[in-house]
């Protein structure tokens, strides 16, 4: 007995007792023969002493006027379990214990009495606050959970769970559908409590106010509860074909809620009034213009509840208890196989069998083997996605959308992440699209994952093997594992109330593969041999061939975002550079192999630095480019074009995260380019070259160009030598380094003419088949070349250097005196900001006597006289171009 309680929190007041008149409104209930009677503080909360109401005018008030100054109670007879259970807003009960149901319900009645009151009075209705004619009827009343309408009590006026409801058993869930026509409401309500099935709460599962005959299908769930297959309005007021079409189609067993709100009579018809009685429904047939209707039926079965009224006579309510279904045994799907000394797999046959052992839901796992397993749950069974490797959870998640969990080949994790595709796919999208081919991929759905589910979204999952991603149903499960750019290993969706979505498979972990040749490094005098890049091997003898006299081997490897997010280097099998930094990395090598510059350019953000730097750069130069992590976001077309310039075919554009390897020459074309997508590997290229052979140059584009001397009609047979038999531009090259004061070559078939002119080549004309080109002597002597005929062998040494004018720095370049800076003695090239860059300009120029450099502007000086004064000019430098040539031990000056 709970008297001790309410006792001791009675006697906790301090108030002085005055006459209070206490009033039991009983109006529109059955009173306890014997009548209601009043207990409290004031007589100890002593049963056989309760205070008898009276109700004198017999107007179902009753009363008694005593002296109290706390808590009491009233009785429905002479008995404590006839006691009122109140309101909290009225009494001394705990809120949580009270809206729960299990706590408080002898809480008594607060006496609320004004400050300095000689007197007071109280009003209320039985089991309520207010007095009985303030109150609505109980059909309006929300019961709390674990409690339903009691259908006695629908037009009975109250606002309380003692006078409106009655508890609702464990396996029981209470269902009430609301319906007010257009002069009663204009709405409808349907309202689910389902009791220790997984929910905790009344569940407003669908309201509305358009118009006609509104339907609720409620379909049984896995986990013992239902669920909410479909909600639909049907404008019976037009048109009933889509409600016959409907309900036609209603499986049996599924309930079936339907409220009418506004008109829903007009065009029902009675084809559809039939349909409407397979699932119980009797009064639909007295249905008429704006009536009120509720329905709580069975398809194949009867009303479980109905109410009909007419226009005006004020809303109706269906309200019932029901049975809710099973929950289903535990599955084989559910079960963890155990994974240690021993190993075993989950079945694939017994994933839907019933059973929560080894021996029932498990197999050895065969040799080599790796378990996967991914369990998805949407929001009403269960919302949860886990992820499993042999038998450890490698991730569990309940938040809301896809999770993938991304495994290298070797069964490691790459990443987790989840996707909140209720809201937008498309970051999920982006890291699909990022991730390498051959990773395993895992996905689980929770909650809710359909809502903003692309069509892009849906290409992302099926280039991981998909089969069924789209439409994903709202709420529904779905788990997958499968190989991005492959195939399903597992695929499962189940629609919401259907429980888990389990997606099992056993995978080989892969034997360690042999490195490709084009990641092996060959020695010093060795080269990657072409043919053999793809070829599977880790040696000189499976990847590499002698370098031949004076070649240089040159390798760049480009590893994009998912590919190992790395550029590098190699120049003879020494790494020249390595870097992870985003974007496109530019190694510029001077035409004797010598490092002039090594950057890397973001140009994921911006590409416009890259492009001045290539702009300035100059030509001749050996061009290494490798991308990082990402390159292409900010690439412009005056980024590719400088590019191009270097002899890249596809810089632009370069796609999202690709790797990207270039060996080019600047102003000439490429050595070797290569790009691979996302997830395809690095992109490796490899040149071997003769730096001699960078000293050629197009004429005037140099393809199907014959050369000429001063002017395209000089063709003087004093200005060349011709050598038949070479076969090869290579070969031709080759007679010119070999020759002496070679200037260019004009080659065609076999015929290689070896030019000799002192002014150069210093025009073309069109001729089909025909390649000019013109040639530069070396900076500076290093090498000595051989060059044999049939007579005579003969060695030479040429060196070009430039010399200090006036001490060279901070002095400007002047003609025949400090004051002659007349424009016609030199050209002016801007972008230059290099010293060595100026001088390469210089000595691809025929004529050319020196230079004047400041940075980013270099003057080409070609006065015939030469250069003969300078000026004082900080910032400038000025300097002549000086040939010696040497012979025999002898120097011959020009």
């Amino acid at each position: 007995m709970m008297l001790a309680k309410l006792l001791a929190a009675a006697l906790s007041s301090c108030c002085v007792a005055i006459p209070v008149t206490f009033k039991a409104d009983f109006r529109g209930r059955q009173v306890a023969p014997g009548g209601p009677y009043l207990v409290g503080t004031f007589q100890s909360w002593n049963i056989p002493n309760a205070i008898a109401l009276t109700d004198g005018d017999v107007d179902g008030i009753y009363a008694a006027l005593l002296r109290s100054n706390a808590g009491f109670k009233f009785l429905n007879g002479s008995a404590w379990e006839h006691a009122e259970i109140l309101p909290l807003a009225c009494s001394t009960a705990d809120g949580f214990a009270y809206y729960y149901g299990y706590g408080d319900e002898n809480a008594h009645r607060r006496l609320n009495i004004a400050e300095n009151a000689t007197s007071a009075a109280m009003h209320a209705c039985f089991n309520e606050c207010e007095p009985c004619d303030a109150l609505g009827l109980c059909k309006t009343y929300d019961c709390p959970p674990y409690y339903a309408l009691k259908s006695s009590a629908w037009e009975l006026t109250g606002a309380s769970r003692g006078t409106c409801c009655d508890a609702v058993g464990s396996g029981k869930g209470s269902i009430v559908v609301r319906s007010a026509g257009y002069s009663d409401g204009n709405h409808a309500e349907f309202w689910l409590s389902l009791c220790c099935a997984g929910r905790r709460n009344w569940e407003l599962l669908y309201s509305t106010g358009a118009r006609g005959l509104t339907v609720v299908e409620l379909r049984p769930g896995s986990l013992g509860g239902y669920i909410v297959k479909h909600t639909e309005t049907f404008d019976t007021f037009l048109d009933s074909s889509k409600l016959e079409d409907y309900l036609s189609s209603v499986v049996a067993g599924n309930l079936i809620l339907i409220a009418a709100v506004d008109e829903a009579s007009a065009s029902l018809s009675q084809q559809a009034k039939a349909l409407m009685a397979t699932c119980g429904a009797v009064s639909i047939q007295q249905m008429a213009f704006r009536s009120s209707y509720a329905l709580i039926g069975q398809k194949g079965g009867s009303a479980l509840s109905e109410d009909i009224s007419r226009e005006g006579s004020g809303s109706v309510v269906a309200a019932a208890t029901v049975t809710l279904p099973e929950k289903l045994p535990p599955l084989c799907k559910m079960f963890n196989c155990f994974w240690g000394a021993l190993t075993y797999v989950l079945r694939a046959d017994a994933l839907e069998t019933p059973g929560n052992s080894l021996e029932t839901c498990c197999e050895t796992a065969g040799a080599g083997e790796q378990s996967l397993v991914v369990r998805s749950a949407g929001y009403s069974d269960g919302n949860r996605a886990e992820f499993w490797l042999n038998g450890q959870k490698i991730y569990a998640t309940r938040t809301r959308g896809l999770t993938i969990v991304d495994l290298w080949p070797n069964m490691t994790v790459k990443h987790k992440e989840t996707f909140d595709t209720f809201t937008d796919s498309s970051s999920m999208v982006a890291y699909l699209s990022s991730t390498a081919n051959g990773n395993v991929i895992l996905v689980g759905a929770v909650d809710e994952a359909s809502a903003a589910f692309s069509q892009e979204a849906e290409n992302a999952l099926r280039e991981c093997g998909a089969t069924f991603p789209q439409p994903l149903s709202f709420r529904s499960a779905y788990a997958l594992i499968g190989i991005k750019g492959g195939s399903k290993l597992s695929e499962a969706a189940q629609v919401e109330g259907d429980g888990y979505a389990v997606a099992v498979a056993e995978v080989k972990k892969p034997e360690p593969v042999v490195t490709m040749c084009k990641m092996y490094n060959c020695p010093s005098g060795y080269a990657l041999r072409a043919d053999a890049m793809e070829t599977l091997g880790a040696s000189v003898e499976a990847c590499c061939e002698a370098a031949a006299a004076g070649e240089q081997a040159l390798v760049v490897r480009s590893a994009g975002y998912s590919d190992g997010n790395k550029a590098e280097f190699w120049l003879n099998g020494q790494r020249l550079y390595e870097t992870r930094k985003r974007g496109l990395t530019v190694v510029d090598l001077w035409p004797n192999m010598t490092v002039k510059h090594m950057e890397t350019f973001d140009t994921h953000a911006d590409s416009l630095p890259m492009a001045a730097y290539l702009n300035s750069t100059a030509k001749g130069n050996v061009i290494l480019v490798g991308a990082a992590d990402d390159a292409s976001a900010g690439m412009s077309w005056e980024a590719a074009n400088q590019l191009r310039d270097c002899g890249a075919t596809f810089p632009r554009p370069i796609c999202f995260r690709c790797s990207y390897a270039l060996i080019g020459i600047k102003g000439g074309s490429k050595l070797a380019e290569v790009g691979t997508a996302p997830g395809k590997g690095k992109a490796v290229a490899v040149g071997v070259l003769v730096p001699e052979l960078l000293r050629f140059l197009p004429v005037d584009g140099g393809v199907n160009r014959a050369c000429r001397g001063q002017s395209p009609g000089d063709n003087s047979g004093d200005h060349y030598v011709v050598v038949n038999g070479i076969e090869t531009l290579q070969a031709c090259k080759m007679e010119c380094i070999r020759a002496e004061a070679c200037v260019g070559i004009e080659h065609k078939g076999s015929r290689c003419e070896v030019w000799t002119r002192p002014g150069g080549v210093q025009a073309s004309i069109y001729l089909y088949g025909f390649t000019c080109l013109s040639y530069t002597q070396p900076l500076a002597s290093t090498a000595t070349t051989t060059m044999a005929s049939t007579a005579t062998t003969s060695t030479r040494a040429t060196t070009t250097r430039f010399a200090a004018v006036d001490g060279g720095i901070n002095r400007a370049c002047r003609g025949a005196s400090s004051s002659d800076n007349a424009a016609s003695h030199y050209t002016v090239i801007s972008g230059i900001q290099e010293l060595g860059d100026c001088q390469t300009e210089c000595i691809q120029v025929v004529g050319c006597v020196g230079i004047e450099f400041s940075k980013g502007r270099c003057e080409v000086w070609s006065r015939p006289e030469g250069i003969q004064a300078s000026i004082a000019l900080n910032g400038f430098t000025c300097q002549r171009l000086v040939s010696a040539t040497r012979r025999l031990g002898m120097v011959l000056l020009p």
